[in-house]
């Protein structure tokens, strides 16, 4: 009930069903760290909020700790690989990288007054379409780059049940208009993918003869340093990952190609309201073979893009 009311952005009861998540073995983590009450909304009190589920779920929902701040102390309990994030882009606030630490001595050091899940927070902050600022809350140092226009491209996600690996990925062979669209202009593609090194996309790709830089920076443990390359973009195209969700929060343009029936953050129909810098492509059938006419799309606006881009540099 609570995704589907997700999906179809009625918030407030949403969020009230979400919570349903939080029982034992459903589909959200309830972190229970010390024997502390699940904080209610009372201000000027001490908050542990741990991190749940992906860490484009972190990303996302992190939109909200500096509302959370605006009237009590926050600890923020994170994933590892995004401690070093978090904490350039949240200055005033403690972080802690502990989330998948059984044991955690920093709860100790200070008195703290309640708990909440990262994704608990949306029933108080985000209770309508208008409460969705949309607006960049992550930062980081972009890579250095050259003149060229860089596009970060991401073709694949999703894991190997429920066949979320088709619903989320689409062959890079099929890019091809989209690589071919930029064709004598001054762009280059850059690879956002997690695992380039072993990549066989990529490989296949090389041997037909088309440039897509393999920056090692994509491949991170710390998520910092995939910030740093997707920041260094001028435009991210990618399948439903946490690429979206990190390009977004930095506030970097961002083209999501989108399933017919995506994941709930993405909603059933319109825009994504996390972000105001990621325009969805939604696919018009199931079949994968729908995912064609979008990448067409997408190859014409990259096309027109990249035209007034060129029209600018030589005005």
């Amino acid at each position: 009930m609570a995704l589907a009311l997700l999906g179809e952005g009625q918030w407030e009861r949403a969020w009230q069903e979400h919570e349903w998540g939080l029982k034992p073995k459903c589909l959200r983590e309830d972190r229970i760290v010390l024997d502390l009450p699940v904080w209610d909304g009372t201000p000027g009190k001490t908050v542990h909020v741990y991190g749940e589920q992906g860490l484009g779920d972190e990303i996302m929902f992190a939109s909200m700790i500096n509302d959370l701040a605006k009237t009590n102390t926050v600890i923020l309990e994170c994933h590892k690989r995004l401690e070093t994030l978090f904490k350039r882009s949240f200055p005033g606030i403690t972080i802690h990288g502990t989330r998948e630490d059984s044991e955690i001595a920093w709860a100790y050091d200070q008195p703290i007054d309640y708990r909440i899940a990262i994704g608990s927070l949306g029933k108080f902050f985000r209770t309508s379409r208008e409460s969705f600022p949309g607006t960049p809350y992550l930062k980081a140092d972009p890579l250095p780059k050259g003149n060229k226009f860089r596009v970060g491209i991401s073709w694949k996600g999703g894991g190997a049940k429920m066949g979320r690996v088709q619903k989320r990925s689409v062959p890079l062979t099929w890019w091809k208009p989209i690589l071919e669209a930029a064709g004598g202009a001054d762009v280059e593609f850059v690879s956002l993918q997690y695992g380039i090194g072993k990549d066989e996309d990529l490989d296949v790709m090389d041997a037909l003869g088309y440039d897509i830089k393999r920056p090692p920076e994509a491949d991170a443990q710390d998520y910092n340093d995939v910030a740093r390359l997707v920041a260094s973009c001028d435009l991210v195209i990618t399948i439903c990952t946490s690429i979206v969700h990190l390009a977004g929060a930095l506030g970097v343009r961002c083209w999501c190609i989108t399933p017919k029936y995506p994941a709930w953050r993405y909603q059933n129909s319109g825009p994504m309201p996390w972000y105001r810098s990621v325009r969805l492509y939604r696919s018009p059938a199931v079949e994968q073979a729908a995912w064609r006419p979008v990448i067409d799309r997408i190859a014409e606006d990259l096309q027109e893009l990249v035209g007034a881009k060129q029209i600018q540099r030589v005005a």
